[in-house]
């Protein structure tokens, strides 16, 4: 069994619902971190946002990982698109946007900007993707 979209019996596979249950725990612990991430330097502790910050980094690497192996197994399938019309291409055409701006941010050393990219842009968009994976999951586990 892979990530075809079915099985022998026509069920979803358990790895992809495994997966998206995956992504949405990763999901949950990068949006925790970026918050964190947010506040210390708004805070001004330049050293633990540092260490922190790239936790989150790491964090969103697994992430993307995860995005990659569900926009394979769903690709060519309507299944790829949420609840709210939201489709994965836009989704990752939002995220890459955000991400350059926040290397811009780290580029010019703002961080208040950084942290505001962190707090109002990324964890948005995050949560866009956790509403993704869960519209997914629920398709799947009901056989749509």
């Amino acid at each position: 069994m892979g990530y075809d979209g079915t099985d022998d019996m026509g069920a979803p596979p358990v790895s992809v619902l495994g997966v998206l249950i995956e992504g949405s725990h990763t999901l949950g612990d990068v949006r925790g971190l970026l918050l964190l991430v947010a506040e210390l330097y708004r805070s001004g502790d330049e050293s633990r946002s540092r260490d922190k910050f790239i936790e989150m980094i790491v964090a969103l690497e697994r992430f993307v990982g995860i995005a990659t192996l569900v926009e394979r197994a769903l690709s060519g399938d309507d299944v790829g698109i949420g609840h709210d019309g939201r489709t994965i291409t836009l989704l990752v055409t939002r995220l890459n946007n955000i991400l350059r701006d926040i290397v811009a941010a780290q580029i010019r050393r703002d961080n208040v900007l950084l942290a505001d990219l962190l707090e109002y842009e990324l964890a948005p968009s995050l949560d866009s993707w956790r509403e993704l994976f869960h519209s997914l999951a629920t398709g799947l586990a009901a056989g749509k």
